[in-house]
């Protein structure tokens, strides 16, 4: 697991990570604080990456990907941001996605097993919860959980969105290419005590998943910088979980995507393990946000109940009761949950976002830092697993002036020169946690430093905050992963 960071106000864009990576076998698991999550993009032009979750791509490390992109295209300008993120997807479509068909089928198979896995344990779980003696000899009970557990997935998948490169994908081509792997999970339904035509509904539900955009796993990979129209930096999300039959599995992540400019003068967005900066800028704890949302619905469901029995109490007609028993309370829930989100950016979002607009780069650099920082200092007195520490590393990506920030002065024996590029980890100071890239696309940065700037018209609402759920509580929704409860 990880954190990552990235800040941008209209003098620049900072992006920080920790460099803790979990590495788990069947012996165990183990965490290393020596793994590198920010790259330069190019060596010549303002653009770098962050990536968190799995820190591979169908086998290959994606510290390598990057590295290779650098080294073949890293000379290619492009007018926007996103121009480069849909190159270094052509670029992983003409490598062939780093690997060979024999592992493009690995990866499917793969898929297929994990999700037909999720769906037997949903099974099992709803199976013991409605018969905690076990179903007995009445296999019509089983086959009627396993059925509403596959309808549940498909009402969900048929929702999501659809990737880019599976808008012509057709479910027979997906049948042929995964019959062996189809034809093993028919035979394990038999050994379950499940009819055999469960697989054409599984299929059907495999298809829905496999060409939507909610992945089980995969990397995220975030683009930082500008491009060559650009004056203000922009941030933009992507994630990829694989690829088969030479079709990629990607998604652009809009809700995280962020530009500076117009109204829009400052945001921050952190990727990955997210309550703790969440609890920092928002006011609130992510958990005990949802506690508050579910008691308020749970003392407005009771504020009913009380009512219907006064009513009923007192004599009043049934049509009444009816009418009162039927009211949908969900406009009110949602009258708290926007205030309460609307207290939240009045009183904290807003004005750390005023701030980050007036910092120099150095204090950016210095706040991002700190939050990935404050992560670990979560984890280290709490009983969760460090999954984030180890050195932050620190990259600034200013448009013209290259770079300019207090970490740099503390850096001892970094130089930077025109489209240099170094990691000066080894060279930190013992008393400075982090390390810093300097990508400087122009020239060395400019030592008398910018006049400050006032926050002018504010942060833009839409951009600056992180991604709202779907329910407008504020906070993102879970994929869904088959919950049993």
């Amino acid at each position: 697991m990880t954190v990552v960071v990235g800040i941008l106000n209209r003098r620049g864009a900072v992006m920080a990570a920790d460099s803790a990576v979990t590495v788990s076998n069947a012996h165990g698991t183990k965490i290393y604080n020596s793994a590198t999550k920010i790259f330069p993009l190019s060596g010549k032009f303002p653009v770098g990456v962050m990536i968190y979750n799995n820190a591979s791509f169908m086998g290959t490390p994606l510290d390598v990907i990057l590295e290779l992109y650098r080294v073949q295209r890293g000379d290619q300008e492009f007018g926007t941001l996103k121009e480069y993120a849909e190159n270094f997807l052509e670029f992983l479509a003409a490598e062939n996605y780093f690997t060979n068909a024999d592992g493009q089928k690995s990866y499917f198979d793969s898929e297929v097993a994990d999700f037909y896995g999720k769906i037997i344990s949903t099974i099992e779980a709803r199976l013991e919860e409605s018969c905690p003696e076990g179903p007995g000899d009445d296999a019509s009970i089983l086959e009627s959980i396993a059925r509403e557990v596959i309808a549940d997935a498909a009402e969900i998948y048929g929702k999501e969105g659809i990737c880019e490169e599976f808008k012509d994908y057709h479910q027979r081509s997906m049948v042929s290419y995964g019959k062996d792997i189809f034809d093993e999970i028919e035979n394990d339904l038999a050994e379950k005590g499940l009819p055999s035509s469960l697989r054409g509904d599984l299929e059907n539900v495999f298809y829905a998943y496999i060409k939507s955009t909610l992945f089980y796993s995969g990397s995220g990979i975030v683009f930082v910088g500008y491009g060559k129209k650009d004056i203000y930096p922009s941030l933009l999300s992507m994630f990829l979980s694989g690829a088969f039959e030479r079709r990629l599995r990607y998604m652009f992540v809009e809700d995280e995507a962020a530009t500076v400019g117009g109204d829009c003068t400052a945001t921050i967005k952190h990727f990955a393990q997210r309550d703790v900066i969440d609890n920092m800028i928002w006011g609130i704890h992510p958990d005990v946000e949802r506690t508050v949302v579910n008691l308020n619905h749970n003392a407005v469901e009771s504020a009913r109940e009380k009512i219907l029995k006064e009513l009923e109490d007192s004599g009043v007609k049934q049509s009444v009761l009816d009418k009162v028993a039927a009211m949908d309370l969900n406009e009110t829930e949602k009258v708290f949950q926007d205030s309460l989100v609307d207290y939240e950016r009045n009183n904290f979002i807003d004005g750390i976002l005023d701030a980050v607009d007036s910092f120099n780069m150095s204090d950016v650099a210095n706040m991002a830092e700190s939050l990935v920082s404050l992560t670990y200092l979560q984890r280290h007195i709490s009983s969760s697993e460090e999954s984030v520490g180890g050195p932050v590393d620190v990259a600034v990506i200013t448009k013209v002036n290259g770079f300019q920030c207090q970490a740099q002065d503390l850096a001892a024996g970094v130089s930077i020169s025109e489209g240099e590029i170094s990691h000066p980890r080894d060279k930190i100071s013992p008393f400075i946690s982090s390390a810093v890239y300097f990508v400087s696309p122009i020239a060395r940065p400019n030592q008398s430093g910018s006049p400050g700037v006032s926050s002018g018209q504010g942060p833009c609402p839409s951009q600056a905050l992180p991604a709202k759920d779907r329910n407008g509580t504020g906070r993102a929704l879970a994929l869904f992963r088959f919950q049993t409860n």
